[in-house]
């Protein structure tokens, strides 16, 4: 919602339907009733269509989030990141 409600109006009205790229987690899966009742208020909050498109499952190469935690794994090189101070040094280097 505050992506919306950032947007200006003018470029609002302009907007036919709106595309949601969704991890194929369970946290967002179909049968989530949360999930799907807060996508059913957000349509009916702008008033337009909204299309679900869920990344393939095990497709981490599609997932743009998924492509930056395998860059910044490999950057940690097996660091175990137990404390937030030391997530907070991989962080700056």
């Amino acid at each position: 919602m505050t992506w919306w409600e950032n947007t200006p109006v003018c470029e609002r009205i302009t907007i036919m339907h709106i595309q949601i790229k969704v991890d194929n987690g369970p946290e967002s899966s179909g049968v989530r009733t949360q999930f799907l009742k807060r996508m059913v208020e957000f349509a009916d909050h702008t008033s337009k269509s909204i299309q679900l498109l869920y990344y393939p499952p095990y497709h981490s190469k599609y997932n743009p989030i998924e492509r930056c935690w395998g860059i910044l794994e490999k950057h940690w090189n097996g660091a175990k990141l137990l404390t937030v101070e030391t997530m907070l040094e991989w962080a700056k280097a």
